[in-house]
């Protein structure tokens, strides 16, 4: 989807300088999606190797495929009124859930919990980076927009 377009017109009516004048919200509301999606990005791959160096550092990197089949992704479709970052385990990184929550007889470990809560400020940081590029200007909020769709893992 390219960038919406403001466009001011000027035109003549009977002899008369008409200028209308059509609204730049469209173009301020995409950049600050885009943003939003890009921020997001950046903190599930943040959040993803935070999480991936407590697992190891719990487990020896024998025991199990959850740190490496962390995934995250940036949902964002045509219909989505404001994106979210999704981090999982796929594969054969079923385990993972148990031992993020618990069972009767695993106790909850809590990594990926702890990995968010303990790093808001961080977090935090790197999503006030891209909404801060607004006040730049336009050439350094067109360099950070992507508009694919966002899928990484923990590298």
């Amino acid at each position: 989807m390219p960038t919406p377009k403001s466009v001011s017109k000027i035109t003549k009516d009977h002899g008369k300088v008409v200028v209308s004048y059509e609204s730049a919200v469209d173009k301020c509301s995409y950049y600050l999606f885009e943003l939003t999606r890009a921020a997001l990005r950046d903190v599930g791959k943040f959040v993803a190797k935070t999480f991936k160096a407590k697992y190891y550092a719990a487990f020896r990197r024998q025991s199990g495929n959850v740190g490496r089949n962390t995934k995250y992704k940036v949902y964002s479709g045509k219909d989505t009124q404001y994106p979210r970052v999704e981090l999982s385990t796929v594969d054969d990184g079923f385990y993972g859930l148990f031992q993020e929550i618990g069972t009767k007889h695993q106790p909850r470990m809590g990594f990926l919990r702890d990995s968010v809560e303990n790093n808001v400020d961080t977090i935090r940081e790197i999503q006030s980076k891209y909404l801060s590029a607004i006040d730049d200007g336009d050439a350094s909020v067109e360099n950070l927009i992507n508009e694919s769709e966002y899928e990484g893992a923990a590298e």
